[in-house]
């Protein structure tokens, strides 16, 4: 027992950076929805949503041995129930409040378009005004399916729909001309990131980062690569299926991915970005509103109206997850179902 405690405990220690690169990733994607121009938001667009998806592959158990039901179950609680229900909040919120202030009080957005939304997951802000970053929620449902799929196979053959998923992904979208419910066809593009995960998992990736040099010299060749290579794709936007030149687009993320992950291999370890890469979940779900009460909190306390550049977006980021870190302590401790953990038994 005291040697599976120790092993448990080593386990922890040894991907609490992991931890970190998820905290990372989470401000990335909140600075990107209040940054629309800079260079340096469009250089991030190539690999931070990439992020996730590689990191859900590397952590995520093997579904070799797990039943459909069993698949469909634990899924569902983590990813679908808090998806529906966020998502019912934040629907009448916008209806009864945030439709009638700022960019869509000037724009006649449909409330049954916009509660159709919650459903399809996809239509851009026409349905989901109330909440786009929500997508995401279902589109990493539905790679988690296509993963239990491919891993039905013995892994040397899973390389094949690794390839064949992604492209069927960007075909279905360039014929339909629009996306699938719940982003299944951005879903598809992607999936070839979560089995890259997979793989790294499988080869022991981590392992291999060992030493301080040889870490930091992977740092540098893939951060001198991405930071060429990104150049040439220009902003990409998964939700809307904007991948620019799709093999580009995945070499960026995987070369973006590694200087990252091998950066925050060596960094020191800091509980607070722990903590913040372990409620990613919240901080998706609920930036957008923090974002609000940050603008009303400017107009109405100090008649000022935000302005937005580079520093100020960077500024905004910090103020969103400082604002929602009462918000998520309440969640965890009374409604953990709403954030995808499950509920703590009490004792006694």
């Amino acid at each position: 027992m005291a040697y599976l405690a120790l092993k448990y405990f080593l386990m922890e220690k040894r991907y609490l950076f992991i931890d970190q690169l998820r905290a990372c990733a989470i401000y990335l994607i909140i600075f990107g929805h209040n940054d629309y121009n800079s260079y340096f938001g469009e250089y991030l667009s190539s690999f931070r949503l990439p992020l996730f998806f590689i990191i859900s592959g590397i952590v995520a158990k093997g579904k070799e041995n797990i039943s459909f039901a069993d698949f469909m179950l634990k899924y569902f609680k983590r990813l679908l129930v808090p998806y529906f229900l966020i998502s019912i909040l934040l629907f009448f919120f916008w209806l009864f409040i945030g439709r009638h202030y700022g960019y869509s009080a000037d724009t006649a957005y449909d409330p049954v378009k916009n509660f159709i939304g919650i459903f399809y997951a996809q239509g851009g802000a026409e349905y989901m005004n109330w909440g786009i970053p929500m997508w995401f929620l279902p589109a990493l449902f539905m790679v988690m399916f296509f993963d239990f799929l491919v891993s039905r196979l013995p892994f040397k053959f899973r390389f094949i729909p690794a390839v064949i998923l992604p492209i069927t992904g960007v075909l279905l979208f360039k014929i339909l001309k629009f996306h699938l419910p719940w982003s299944i066809d951005v879903a598809l593009a992607v999936y070839g990131f979560y089995f890259f995960g997979a793989f790294l998992r499988k080869v022991d990736f981590i392992g291999y980062l060992s030493g301080l040099k040889k870490t930091l010299t992977i740092f540098v060749i893939f951060f001198v690569l991405h930071f060429f290579c990104s150049r040439y794709n220009g902003r990409v936007l998964y939700y809307y299926g904007e991948y620019g030149n799709f093999p580009l687009m995945y070499l960026n993320g995987i070369l973006g991915f590694v200087w990252a992950f091998a950066l925050f291999k060596v960094l020191p370890t800091s509980s607070l970005l722990v903590w913040v890469g372990r409620n990613t979940l919240p901080l998706l779900t609920f930036h957008l509103s923090a974002m609000t009460v940050i603008k009303a909190i400017a107009l109405w306390g100090f008649e000022f109206e935000l302005q937005y550049n580079l520093w100020f977006s960077l500024l905004y980021g910090i103020l969103q997850i400082i604002i929602l870190v009462p918000v998520i302590l309440l969640l965890n401790r009374y409604l953990p179902f709403l954030v995808g953990k499950p509920q703590k038994k009490r004792l006694g």
